[in-house]
């Protein structure tokens, strides 16, 4: 039997032809005188081609070849899967899906470095893995501990994206186990008719919490229990005469409440009410002008700027007198002389102010201090000496020929008839010196002496002639531009063998 389309032999129950796969017609049995004989019917004329049988036999082997070529192929995908199910790769997602997310890890960070794993497809699993985490924490499939657990395992991989998506997972664990606290300690407190602090924790509560929608619904109904609760006592507080902690009671109780209309007109009224009172007693003491007292209400009352124009308006007022007050007091004590009592007077009252949140005035009272510091005097003791001859300064008691002590002191002697000097750098930053001379109680009764003052070599000043029987007297130098102070003790007459003077008070002004 031959194939109808090409002429190859085909055996007696072959369906399709092994050559070209042409369709095989079975012949009907019947009368076979009537039978006409096919095309291929008898064997083809040899002309050349490839015989009948060779074409069978070549359609075998191409056959044998495709079953040959099937085995290889199952065999080298055999050998595949056998060589990934026994990679690190593999074997790092099994222990991952498994929940040995530790060795998982350990296995990464050991291998990763060192063999070809394919990291965004072991990132895809982890991922998947925290995606799990978080959905079975969210629907309490597991607890807490064993999410946070599990996560934290997972940040041990050494990569980036692992360790920030465990990140997010791990906040995500957190942020949904403190709501569900949170829901919690609000069922509490309500139970106790704490409303505050129930509405308080039930604000806490998020979106991914199941509990969310009724947290919502428990707001809702107990600000309007806690509203309740603080206009009665906002009104108890009231009529206790403690206006400013009804205010402050309303006040938080707006952050809570929110912005409910009969809140807010209850903290109204009471403010206006207060204010008023205040800016009465605030007028009082403005009139008479007890503007330190005025600083001390504003402390007792626990006042703050900002309150009402009206308060912040006398409060003002309040603080330039006081200001002026103060400088006044400041003065005084640097016409006394008292520099660093008046500086210090100063300072006090700043950090008083600053105490108080009240900052008004403040440069005037910096100023005061600049001007203060300016005006204090250096003593001509602290300058530096340049030269000196026959003088020497003493911190001990200097007592005169009249009894008078003083604490500190330049002491000129005389052994026989010699001048006696000191030389001093003042820099060219002064422009008075100042003192007092007096002769020592060891003065011969005939000892006459005068002093000179020199500024860069030029006289400025000659005293009068003094002795024992003279008493102190003051003198002032102008030394303005001057580099150098020389004062120089002469005697001029006497002669005894023994005289001596001291200049007390020496003081340099700019």
């Amino acid at each position: 039997m031959y194939c109808q389309n090409c002429g190859n032999v085909l055996e007696e129950n072959d369906k399709f032809c092994d050559l070209c796969g042409h369709s095989v017609k079975k012949e009907s049995t019947g009368d076979n005188s009537k039978k006409e004989t096919p095309v291929y019917s008898q064997a083809p004329i040899n002309n050349g081609s490839i015989p009948s049988t060779e074409k069978k036999g070549r359609g075998k082997k191409v056959a044998v070849l495709l079953a040959v070529i099937s085995i290889a192929v199952v065999v080298i995908a055999a050998i595949i899967a056998v060589l990934y199910f026994s990679s690190t790769e593999y074997q790092i997602k099994t222990n991952i899906n498994y929940g040995n997310i530790e060795y998982a890890a350990q296995l990464y960070n050991e291998k990763s470095s060192s063999e070809k794993i394919d990291t965004e497809n072991v990132e895809e699993t982890v991922f998947e893995k925290l995606e799990k985490i978080k959905k079975d924490f969210t629907e309490n499939n597991i607890d807490y501990t064993s999410a946070k657990t599990q996560s934290e395992a997972i940040q041990r991989f050494s990569s980036q994206n692992i360790e920030a998506k465990a990140q997010e997972a791990l906040q995500y664990i957190e942020d949904l186990n403190t709501s569900r606290i949170s829901f919690s300690s609000a069922q509490k407190y309500a139970e106790n008719k704490n409303y505050k602090d129930a509405i308080d924790r039930y604000k806490n509560v998020i979106e991914a919490d199941e509990n969310y929608e009724a947290a919502q619904e428990e707001i809702i109904k107990l600000i309007k229990l806690y509203k309740e609760d603080i206009l009665e006592n906002a009104e108890t507080l009231e009529k206790e005469g403690e206006v400013l902690e009804a205010i402050e009671l309303l006040e938080e109780a707006s952050k809570i409440a929110g912005n409910d209309e009969d809140i807010a007109n209850k903290k109204e009224a009471l403010k206006s009410k207060h204010y008023k009172s205040i800016e009465e007693d605030l007028d009082k003491i403005i009139k008479e002008e007890k503007y330190s007292e005025g600083l001390e209400y504003f402390e007792e009352k626990n006042l703050k700027t900002g309150m009402s124009d009206g308060i912040d308006k006398r409060l003002d007022e309040i603080q330039k007198g006081a200001v002026k007050e103060v400088i006044s007091k400041a003065n005084s004590l640097v016409k006394e002389k008292k520099y660093s009592e008046a500086i210090v007077l100063i300072n006090e009252f700043l950090e008083y102010k600053k105490s108080l949140n009240l900052t008004a005035y403040d440069d005037e009272l910096k100023d005061k201090i600049s001007d203060i510091e300016n005006r204090k005097p250096t003593k001509l003791t602290d300058m530096h000496l340049i030269d000196s001859n026959g003088v020497e300064y003493s911190e001990g008691a200097f007592v005169d020929s009249f009894g008078n002590v003083y604490d500190g002191h330049l002491h000129y002697d005389w052994v026989g008839n010699n001048e006696k000097y000191s030389i001093y750098n003042i820099k060219e930053e002064y422009s008075t010196f100042t003192g007092s001379i007096s002769a020592c109680q060891h003065t011969g009764s005939d000892e006459q002496m005068v002093i000179l003052i020199y500024v860069d070599n030029e006289l400025r000043y000659t005293s009068k002639q003094f002795g024992k029987t003279t008493e102190k007297f003051d003198f002032s130098v102008n030394v303005k531009g001057g580099k150098q102070l020389k004062i120089e003790a002469k005697l001029t007459s006497g002669y005894c063998g023994y005289a001596c003077c001291s200049i007390v008070n020496t003081e340099l002004y700019k």
